[in-house]
């Protein structure tokens, strides 16, 4: 019997061009957008991260190629649109399949629930909202 994996990833990005301005596509294809870092765990594993120029994480490699992992993000098509326009193209990141993406805010939303991340956790009184947090 085959293990799921779910391979959680939160990408943070920074661009001269304004994300809510412009919309995903062309925020993920604009020159000026960079990744900052990929926060990733593994099922209930403590969160990881990955800086650009560092080699890719090898569960991201496993994750494209392994039918029995998912990966999830919470705004998940934001998190794909970045890893085919800049981490796949600059760093030869792998893609994972789309039929194996799953996305937490598109599950919040038909549940009648915010799609905020942040109010979502409030509502479900979940002790951790993101998987990174700023020290202090």
């Amino acid at each position: 019997m085959n293990t799921r994996h779910i391979l959680h990833r939160d990408i943070e990005t920074r661009s001269t061009i304004d994300l809510t301005d412009v919309g995903t596509w062309r925020y993920a294809g604009d020159p000026n957008t960079g990744v900052w870092v990929v926060a990733y765990a593994v099922n209930d594993a403590p969160a990881q991260i990955w800086i650009p120029g560092q080699p890719i994480p090898e569960e991201f490699h496993i994750a494209a190629r392994d039918p029995d992992w998912l990966i999830v993000a919470h705004n998940d098509a934001f998190e794909r649109a970045i890893e085919e326009r800049i981490l796949a193209p600059q760093y030869g990141w792998p893609i994972v399949p789309l039929e194996r993406h799953r996305c937490t805010m598109a599950m919040a939303l038909a549940s009648a629930l915010p799609a905020a991340l942040g109010t979502v956790a409030e509502v479900l009184e979940l002790s951790a909202g993101r998987m990174i947090r700023a020290p202090g």
